[in-house]
């Protein structure tokens, strides 16, 4: 089993690490698979809500905007 990880604080030796740290653990003790991502690490803009949320994102299931979360996503 694959979990993903986010943290989200600018501060790498912080609690918010430090909790994520510990999330990270009990997955590999738990034999599962860690993604861990740093969304302060990441260029990931805005949503501007094409079309009231109804254009590419809902069409294509891709986003417009060219940054980073595709890679989160994905």
């Amino acid at each position: 089993m694959k979990i993903m990880v986010m943290t989200s604080s600018p501060n790498k030796e912080g609690l918010t690490e430090s909790c994520g740290d510990a999330a990270r653990n009990g997955v590999l003790k738990g034999n599962g698979e860690v993604i861990s991502v740093r969304l302060n690490d990441l260029d990931i803009l805005k949503c501007n809500a094409y079309d009231q949320g109804w254009g590419t994102c809902f069409q294509e299931d891709k986003c417009k905007l060219e940054d980073d979360f595709e890679m989160v996503r994905n």
